[in-house]
């Protein structure tokens, strides 16, 4: 073969690597796009089944507390109920809103014992803060003692107090004074939807229970597991009376606040949280009020709550 014909040779050689080359980087580019679509796919169905489990273990959890019904309504104390939907597991924790301390009705008192007791303030400090809730919430600009009205917000640059009831847990971040580290520690045991100066006992966590004035922290312990034994042994019979509530002890709110973890078949988690609302004090009330919703993650530990 002449020389023009190896070299004519070789360039087509040189073009098939090129085309082969180019059909590869094709290849791979449409591989990783299909992939990228198989897992967006793969996301929405997640996502939708995990959405669908969570709305429906919601309303399973506000279904078992109406009455008549066949089985015994759950204990709206905080504890986990596992429970299945469409083959999807679902972690369910359901509290009556009067377990909680209310920050637009609660007692003073007893909020400044939560302030103390989980929020780890002294009493000087709990009673300024309270002050600057108390001003936060209501419709006149006075000042109270060590409160904050307009012009103290002015002078750090934020926003003025709203005038107005809390609307959510959330708006209590706003407050003067109220940082980070205090609200986290205090805020799962705060509620704007029980609408009652005192807790329920019955469904009152350790944190609130803690904030009772004067109450012995040992006398608490012993409650709650005589509380779980009961539901556990006597769920018909009602739940003896906690004797150092006194005149905060309040009956029960028909609100629940509601949290959900659902695990998909894939491994993908949700958590969400609602408050719902029964036949409850407050009226003939029944419904979806609430709703937050965490995102969609790709983890795998059994569902549980702390």
């Amino acid at each position: 073969m002449n020389r023009q014909g190896r070299a004519e040779r070789g360039l087509a050689l040189v073009m098939v690597l090129w085309v082969v080359m180019l059909l590869a980087i094709m290849a791979s580019s449409f591989i990783d796009t299909t992939r990228i679509e198989t897992r967006l796919v793969t996301h929405s169905i997640d996502r939708a089944q995990a959405l669908a489990a969570a709305e429906a273990g919601m309303f399973y959890a506000l279904y078992r507390q109406l009455n008549p019904l066949p089985e015994q309504p759950w204990p709206a104390d905080g504890r986990v109920y596992d429970w299945t939907f469409d083959g999807v597991p679902v972690a369910i924790t359901l509290r009556d809103a009067s377990g909680k301390i209310d920050i637009n009705h609660a007692d003073r008192e007893l909020f400044k014992g939560l302030l103390m007791t989980a929020g780890g303030l002294d009493e000087e400090d709990a009673e300024a803060l309270l002050d600057k809730i108390e001003d936060f919430r209501d419709p006149d600009d006075l000042r109270r003692p060590q409160g904050a009205e307009s012009s103290d917000y002015a002078l750090v640059g934020r926003p003025p107090p709203k005038n107005a009831p809390f609307e959510s847990v959330d708006e209590l971040q706003q407050v003067l004074d109220m940082d980070e580290a205090l609200y986290l520690r205090i805020a799962a045991a705060l509620t704007v939807h029980s609408y009652q100066a005192g807790i329920n006992p019955e469904a009152a966590p350790a944190k609130v229970l803690y904030a009772l004035p004067n109450v012995d922290p040992a006398l608490v312990d012993e409650y709650l597991q005589q509380r779980h034994e009961h539901w556990e042994l006597q769920p018909e019979q009602p739940l003896p009376p906690f004797p150092y509530a006194g005149a905060f002890h309040v009956g029960p709110s028909g609100v629940y606040h509601v949290q959900v973890k659902v695990l998909t078949t894939t491994g993908a988690t949700v958590q969400a949280e609602a408050v719902l609302a029964g036949q409850g004090r407050r009226g003939a009330l029944s419904g979806l009020s609430v709703w937050r919703e965490d995102p969609l993650q790709r983890l795998t530990p059994a569902p549980s709550y702390d």
